[in-house]
């Protein structure tokens, strides 16, 4: 999964941490884009915006 903040960092790019297959749950800052959403969820994880309520 490419990794950057919001802000994004000095420069351009992301860094490659892990793939999708290694997350359990990935949390981000809304809105989550479907294209975003989708890939983890394929996984079998889970994805959820940052002060989202989950149920």
């Amino acid at each position: 999964m490419p990794c950057k903040d919001r802000n994004g960092h000095p420069g351009s790019g992301t860094a490659e941490l892990c793939g999708p297959q290694d997350l359990d749950v990935l949390v981000t800052s809304a809105p989550v884009h479907a294209a975003a959403r989708s890939s983890p969820q394929e996984a079998g994880g889970e994805v959820a915006a940052a002060g989202e309520v989950q149920a």
